[in-house]
Formats: structure tokens, sequence, C-alpha cells
């Protein structure tokens, strides 16, 4: 998606605002994601189990819209401590965390292929919103990427669908 591109009014549900709230503003925080990484980073040697996954779940957020490499690189650690805990919930909510960096890259296809793969069993509350909101962000973004009249307007209305859901 174009960043400062608005697609027409046609193509954008009054639901899609929600979708925008969940897009911050960066400018300024280079200093601050650089002293919070560092903080986070510090304690990562005395963290354990759902610690070290939470540590993780930090460093991701403060990366997420910021810098690419580093949120990937910690959404997958996520998936690695998921994977040892053997915690089916954490396992889906980090899948959930490197979909999201994917799909802000433009990774459609690799997000496509790897949602339809995925459910929402076994998460909290706030995971499941996490869930079908990147499911119904992910047709937002496609339909504002393709902004044509014939594949726009159904990846708008199933998007409207997932927002109902989160």
């Amino acid at each position: 998606p174009g960043v400062g591109l608005e697609p027409p009014p046609d193509l954008r549900p009054p639901r899609r605002q929600v979708l925008a709230q969940d897009r911050p503003d960066h400018r300024g925080v280079g200093m601050g994601v650089a002293r919070a990484g560092h903080s986070l980073r510090q304690g990562l040697g005395a963290a354990e189990g759902g610690k070290m996954f939470d540590r993780y779940l930090q460093l991701y957020n403060e990366f997420a819209v910021f810098n690419f490499d580093s949120a990937y690189f910690y959404a997958n650690k996520l998936l690695e401590t998921a994977r040892s805990s053997g915690d089916s919930g954490a396992l889906t909510y980090a899948n959930i965390k490197i979909k999201f960096v994917l799909l802000s890259s433009g990774m459609y296809k690799e997000v496509f292929d790897s949602l339809n793969t995925m459910s929402a069993r076994g998460l909290d509350d706030k995971g499941k919103s996490e869930y079908y909101i990147l499911k119904a962000r992910s047709l937002f973004d496609l339909a504002e990427y393709n902004h044509d009249k014939i594949f726009s307007n159904s990846y708008n209305r199933k998007a409207d669908l997932y927002i109902d859901s989160a």
C-alpha cells in the first residue's frame, strides 16, 4: 500500500478506520526504540519460559512498524520460544506477529498462503482480535493495492466480516 494514499470512498468502508488506528505514527521514535531495545535485550539472559516470550514480544512491539529486519528477527524468536514451550496459543500468536511484519512489507502472497493454514483456536481474546484484524487488514491492503472495480469490492466485503469478528 502506498504511504499517504487513500482509496476512493467507495473502496473504503467506515470500519477501515479501526485498522488505521493500528498504524502508529513513527516520527521521532528512533532513539526511543534504540533505548527500549537495549534495555529489553539486557534482561533477556535472566528471563525464562513465559518471561522470555514476553521479553521477545516487547522487543517485537518496539520494532514492528519501525524496522522490518529487527521486527522479523524478534517475531522469529517469539516463534522459537513458543515452539519450545509447546503452547499452541503462543505459537499461533507468534505466527500472527510474523504475518503482520510480512504484510507491512507488502509480502501479500506469503501472508495469504500462511493465513489460510491458521485458525483462532487456542488464542485468548486479545490474540483472536489481532488474528481477525490481521485477516481484515490483509484484505483491505490487497484491495487498496489492486485498486480496481473488479476484485477490490469483494476483498473489502470479506474484510468487513473479519472486522465484525474482531
